[in-house]
């Protein structure tokens, strides 16, 4: 190559460098509160909804991964339960990574199975898990095998998988055992010619992102929000059972209206294990690139009343939501404040019963 070639070559590649950096700037949007959005431009090409630019198989397979991902994570677990555990949180940090990388790749044909266990195996890094490079490889090629596919396999093909939890312990061991043995007999050159893979996808996702992991997800807040309420629902039964006591000898009919506002607070703790539900579902989809945990928080809450037909009673004499501008200084003024993303949740559930 002579001086005139390389000369051009560079300049080629430096202003392909730039436009590339350009994009993922466009894509990477902002950090609000740590929470990484997309900019108001960028919902045109990629918001979750019936439009052209989405299609119901692009949702549908966003779910596939992200249930992959907490499948995959679940196994895993199990198989090294003596060597390390993966909370929640890596798991929906994990399938946040994974929404990022693949708008910011929008354009691009990715592996979905290895950017998968990778954006899992960056979250287990970050939260301080022992988590090898090679054992994650090892049992992604064991689960392979386990289930007798090869490595073009698309996620859904998990289904067939029955999710440990569902099993009884001798089940269990019996499948540690065959994953043992299946990983016994993986030749190591094939080990590491998957790790340079799974290296190859983790550098490629911390060069797009700019090295920024920053996630502040909706879960924190469910769950406070879920034991402030349950604190709540606990001395409205205490003052409930006082006045049972003082009233025993009043008339039957307004014991059983007592028993009826009972019964409610029962109704709202069922309430509050649906929330928690949805909590984990919401990360299937990539709403969390457009609204902040906050906005999350919401709209589980609100959809898990729609599917209880329940409605939260008042916090404090003061609307349910009002509980985040008291503890988080949200400025909610009203439902209308989180009406858009529950609308988008909605569709996003229509789409994937389709």
């Amino acid at each position: 190559m002579d001086k005139e070639q390389q000369q051009n070559y560079l300049q080629n590649h430096q202003q392909g460098s730039n436009q590339m950096n350009q994009q993922q700037q466009a894509a990477q949007g902002q950090m609000t509160g740590g929470m990484w959005l997309l900019t108001k431009e960028d919902w045109v090409l990629i918001r979750p909804d019936k439009s052209k630019k989405q299609s119901i198989e692009d949702v549908k397979q966003a779910n596939s991964v992200a249930k992959f991902i907490k499948m995959f994570a679940e196994e895993f677990e199990y198989y090294f339960s003596d060597m390390l555990k993966l909370g929640t949180q890596t798991n929906i940090k994990a399938q946040v990574f994974y929404h990022r990388i693949k708008a910011l790749k929008r354009n691009q044909q990715l592996d979905d199975n290895l950017y998968a266990i990778t954006c899992l195996f960056l979250a287990a890094k970050l939260d301080d898990t022992l988590f090898k490079s090679e054992m994650c490889v090892e049992f992604y090629i064991a689960l392979q095998q386990y289930l007798k596919v090869d490595a073009t396999f698309k996620p859904h093909a998990f289904k067939a998988l029955v999710s440990i939890s569902k099993l009884d312990e001798r089940a269990k061991s019996l499948r540690k055992q065959t994953l043992k043995q299946i990983i016994e007999q993986i030749p190591k050159h094939k080990i590491q010619q998957e790790k340079g893979k799974l290296l190859f996808a983790e550098n490629d996702i911390l060069v797009s992102f700019g090295y920024d992991f920053v996630v502040d997800t909706a879960l924190p807040y469910v769950d406070q929000f879920v034991k402030s309420y349950k604190e709540f629902i606990n001395k409205q039964k205490e003052l409930q059972e006082q006045r049972k006591q003082k009233e025993e000898a009043k008339q039957e009919g307004e014991m059983k209206q007592e028993i009826q506002q009972d019964d409610k607070t029962d109704t709202i703790e069922k309430l509050l294990n649906t929330v928690q539900f949805w909590g984990n579902d919401v990360y299937r989809s990539n709403l969390c690139l457009y609204y902040t945990p906050i906005q999350l928080t919401l709209t589980v809450l609100k959809k898990a009343q729609q599917t209880e037909r329940v409605v939260f009673p008042d916090y404090n004499g003061q609307p349910w939501w009002k509980f985040f501008n008291e503890k988080y200084n949200a400025n909610i003024q009203s439902e209308d404040d989180f009406k858009e993303p529950l609308m988008y949740f909605n569709n996003i559930i229509a789409m994937l019963k389709s």
